[in-house]
């Protein structure tokens, strides 16, 4: 017999069933994955998880596993395929509970989700401790897993009691590090006594260094790693495994995938038992037992305390030291102790191949007996010659197995590798562990003979089949103790019947939906075989021919030619093998692309296939591509403006011709130097600084102005935005510019400024110059009274005893009054000089009473009764004195000779400061004159606009501009009582940028 059997790596408990089966049967549950699905956390929750919701009525049909893989492909392109998938798979199927495990899988459901599983009640496993729930409608259970790291800490410290120095290995992942942050608080009590050593910083090769250093009287305590901080990712078990190889210290874990692995033990999180109590959960709600709609706040799993038999006698540890309660795993077992067992496969075997001797001799008795012994060693031989089968036996109490050479040769086993439950359970294909838990279990339940067929994963990746047959023989106490059998591999049988169900469920699903054209003909007439819709409606649509089996190319075909054309494709697939080309159907409207395949049966051709898909759109969307990239190409030469693109390093990569102009470059010159290189050293610091704060922030950054040295040396004044570039992954991979040579409108610019200075001083000396007789009379007063002083001096001193004391009183009133002229005329050159803008600290207040009192005597002012309403507590303010003094003038005699040419009764002009936004001094100056048309106000500002007779109409327009460059605004508006007001603003020092 050639049937083989295989070894089934699962324990399971028997246990009764709680709920009423026949109201679960049909209930429906969906259990989703974050991450890869041989993740061992996934593993151990979905064997607990199934045994529980099977057990408990749910069949493993109902049971529904999706891994998503976000952690390997974050990408958006990866999650709509998922929403699609799971669109496909579940939008017609009703899911009574949803079991995800992680945040992201929870995040997948009600984000991406909400159409496809609207309201469909989640069992949230591994959230994160400490964090909250979003808030949705649905009914959402939560389970946030207290890891006892404390707890290890402590069974470590019972165990190894002269230790002082404690290696804390976790990896860098995010969750990782939640789960080293909470350790650390969790530690902290130990401080004193013990030194730890964090190495989450460390790559992981670093650690294993770090480890293989530690003394004998240390402890490792291995938290969770799922990546090192250079982004690689691994798995508990794997790095518990190279701990253990190079450790000179026993390790200790928080986590059960870690056991069997190179752990001596710990308090740890039992996958399986999380996965046992989150079924109970779904059977309690799907069974009526809980309300989904009121469940309780969580669901609480505690750490359960687990060893690992073989690391405990590694390490020498007593297990006496142990805590009550503790379980303890891979208790070895001898060749000694099997030997029954294997002794009942031989005689089984002997049994059977004794039937079998039997029944030849019964069906062949007219044979002579050398006849039959010949054809029984012949039978024997053939059972000999699968001597690839493996045998192995496995202990359901300690979950330890015994194998034959050829069983770890089967599954890539290490010849020495001590072989466990959750070993053998990490080769098996996820997608085959309901089927064979329901396998065991019925073997187990029933003690009747175990007969399945599954796949194994290989460490490089490749996917074997195993066929199994084995029975369970009871213990002492009459439950099955002991899972015997065989094992053999069967893949080149199942590869064979996977490859035939794929190719006719593909092939079914194409003739069924597809709107391509697929059919197949014979080797010698190139008859039709099979064919599907679309090139049916093609014939019957384009050709009025309704094609039949059989029909060859020329009785399809319009032409001869065609037809020997076609003959010719199907002699070049059946004798070079497959090929793809286009083809112009007859008509010319359409463009077909084929590829056909020859069809072989036991190694022998016997047709052709043919798949052809109509590629009209694409080769006008790609004609139509290849003329936009042209036009793009085009504009990107003929632009005005500089475009280049760079690297992270800032190395030029691409530019377009008018970049070039502008630099002076060539493009083989340009791809060897960075930005910085053409930019002098005065901007690195300030453009470092754009990109960090603006482009690696948010993507972009505002315009902004720098120089650029050319080729030839010289300076230009250059205008750029730059933009970030990212890749699909949304790593940053580089930057590019849109450049502006703007030095010749600098120069316009500067030049501009120099003449609008020229103006604003030419109209500040034309408004002095309007106050001549008001100035005379300023300085006429002091000179008169020093001539008048003078003359009086000169009277005492022709007296015969002169009076010192009145003429040192009379000399001290001509300094003082020569004092006042010469401060009256610093404050007109002050005026009246052309100098540079300087901008400083300045006290309001003086800055207007020094106007107020300069023109005091003007005629226009005469009758005018000037009132001050000064805020008493403004602070000083950033400003040019004799600019803002300039505007002041301005619109005080505006006001004055507004109220003259109305012939105001009470001609009164109020001059008011204020604050304005916390952040401006406001300056206003009323006037009770006739105010302004409605018409007019809107441009009194501008330009050569004025309301006087024979006025230039350029005084309120310079106002405005200096206003502006003092980055504050001015305005004009009509008094409801008459007259008109107005004010402009000026910012406080405090508030400015220097």
């Amino acid at each position: 017999m050639s049937v083989c059997l295989t070894f089934l790596p699962v324990f399971l408990g028997v246990s009764g069933f709680s709920h009423a089966q026949t109201e679960l049967a049909g209930k429906t549950v969906l259990i989703l994955h974050a991450h890869e699905a041989n993740a061992p956390i996934f593993l151990g929750t979905d064997r607990g998880l199934s045994k529980a919701l099977q057990a408990g009525g749910i069949p493993g049909l109902n049971l529904f596993y999706e891994s998503l893989d976000l952690r390997r492909n974050p990408g958006p392109e990866h999650r709509n395929m998922l929403v699609e998938q799971i669109r496909m798979r579940y939008g017609h199927r009703r899911v009574d509970l949803i079991v995800t495990m992680f945040p992201e899988a929870l995040d997948f459901v009600l984000n991406d989700c909400r159409d496809s599983l609207p309201a469909v009640p989640i069992l949230a496993l591994y959230q994160l401790e400490g964090a909250q729930l979003p808030k949705t409608e649905r009914p959402i259970i939560g389970h946030f897993p207290a890891l006892d790291v404390p707890g290890t800490l402590e069974i470590a410290l019972k165990l190894v009691p002269r230790a002082n120095k404690v290696y804390v290995v976790s990896g860098a992942h995010p969750v990782d590090r939640g789960i080293e942050e909470r350790a650390r608080r969790g530690l902290e009590k130990w401080g004193g006594r013990l030194e730890f050593l964090h190495l989450s910083h460390m790559p992981f090769e670093a650690m294993l260094d770090a480890v293989a250093g530690a003394s004998p009287d240390s402890v490792i305590l291995l938290l969770a790693f799922s990546q090192d901080v250079t982004g690689k990712f691994y798995t508990s078990p794997i790095v518990a495994r190279q701990l253990s190889r190079v450790s000179r210290a026993p390790v200790f874990g928080i986590l059960d995938s870690m056991l069997g692995h190179g752990i001596a033990g710990g308090s740890v999180l039992s996958f399986e038992l999380v996965g046992e109590k989150a079924g109970q959960r779904v059977l309690d709600i799907l069974g009526g037992t809980e309300s989904a709609a009121e469940h309780p706040a969580g669901l609480d799993v505690p750490p359960v305390p687990m060893f690992d038999w073989r690391q405990l006698r590694h390490w020498n540890l007593d297990t006496d030291d142990l805590p009550g309660g503790s379980v303890v795993i891979n208790r070895e077992t001898t060749l000694r102790d099997f030997r029954y067992y294997i002794l009942g496969i031989l005689v089984f075997f002997l049994a059977e191949t004794a039937l079998i001797v039997l029944l030849v001799m019964q069906i062949r008795r007219k044979r002579i007996a050398e006849k039959a012994l010949r054809e029984s060693e012949e039978r024997l031989d053939l059972a000999t010659s699968a001597a690839g089968t493996g045998i192995w036996v496995m202990n359901t109490d300690t979950r330890s197995v015994w194998v034959t050479d050829k069983l770890r040769e089967l599954f890539r086993f290490a010849p020495d590798e001590e072989l466990s439950y959750e070993r053998f359970l990490e080769v098996i294909h996820p997608d085959d562990r309901g089927q064979v838990s329901r396998s065991v279990l019925e073997s187990l339940e029933r003690r009747q003979p175990l007969n399945v067929e599954y796949r194994i994963l290989h460490p490089d990746g490749g996917t074997r089949w195993i066929a199994s047959r084995g029975r369970p023989y009871a213990a002492a106490s009459g439950l099955p103790g002991r899972l015997m059998g065989v094992s053999s591999d069967v893949t080149p049988r199942k590869i064979t019947e996977v490859q035939l169900r794929e190719s006719q469920t593909l092939l079914s699903a194409l003739v069924d939906s597809t709107s391509d054209l697929i059919w197949s003909v014979d080797a010698e007439r190139f008859g039709l075989l099979t064919f599907n819709r679309g090139l049916f409606d093609y014939f019957l649509n384009e050709r009025g021919i309704r094609i039949e089996v059989g029909m060859d190319p020329g009785v399809l075909l319009p032409t001869e030619a065609y037809a020997e054309m076609w003959r010719t494709f199907y002699r070049r697939a059946l004798e070079h093998g497959s090929f793809t080309t286009e083809y112009p159907v007859s008509s010319g409207s359409r463009t077909l692309l084929l590829n056909l395949n020859r069809l072989e049966r036991d190694g022998v051709a016997f047709g052709v296939s043919v798949f052809g898909k109509d590629i009209t759109d694409r080769k006008r969307s790609e004609e139509a591509v290849r003329e936009s990239e042209a036009k793009y190409r085009i504009l990107y030469e003929s632009m005005m403006d500089g475009y280049v693109r760079v690297d992270m390093d800032g190395r030029i990569r691409e530019c377009n011709e008018a970049y070039r102009a502008m630099t002076g470059y060539t493009q083989d010159e340009l791809r060897g130097l960075t930005y910085l290189d053409i930019t002098p050293e005065r901007w690195h610091a300030a453009e470092r600084e754009i990109i960090g704060r603006q482009v690696l922030a948010r993507g972009y950054s505002d315009v902004y102005e720098k120089e650029y040295r050319k080729k030839d040396g010289t300076l230009i004044a250059v205008e750029l935005r730059t933009f970030l570039l990212r890749d699909e992954t949304g790593s940053n991979t580089g930057m590019w510019a849109i450049v502006r040579d703007v030095t010749e409108r600098r120069q316009i610019e500067l030049e501009a400024r120099r003449l609008r200075e020229e103006l604003v001083h030419l109209t500040r000396v034309s408004t002095l110059g309007e106050f001549t007789s008001t100035l005379a009379h300023e300085i006429n007063q002091p000179l008169a009274a020093i001539l008048s002083n003078a003359q009086a001096a000169q009277r005492f001193l022709l007296q015969d005893k002169p009076d010192i004391e009145e003429i040192g009183e009379i000399l001290e009133d001509i300094i003082r009054d020569d004092n006042r002229a010469a401060e009256v005329i610093r404050k007109i050159r002050s005026l009246m000089k052309k100098e540079e803008p300087r901008y400083e600290s300045l006290d309001l207040h003086d800055v207007i009473g020094e106007i107020l009192h300069a023109v005091r005597n003007e005629s226009a002012l005469a009758a005018v009764t000037i009132e001050r309403e000064f805020s008493p507590s403004l602070p000083a303010v950033w400003g040019d004195r004799v600019q803002l003094q300039q505007v002041i003038l301005n619109l005080i005699m505006n006001a004055a000779e507004a109220m003259r040419d109305a012939a105001a009764d009470d001609p009164r002009l109020t001059v008011r400061t204020s604050e304005r936004d916390g952040r401006f001094a406001e300056v206003s100056i009323r006037d009770n004159g006739p105010g302004i048309e409605a018409n007019a106000l809107g441009r009194l500002f501008d330009p050569f606009y004025s309301t006087k007779a024979g006025g230039l109409g350029m005084g309120l327009a310079i106002s405005k501009e200096i206003v502006k460059t003092h980055r504050g605004d001015i305005r004009a508006v009509n008094n409801p009582d008459g007259g008109t007001t107005f004010s402009f603003t000026v910012p406080f020092a405090s508030g400015v940028t220097k």
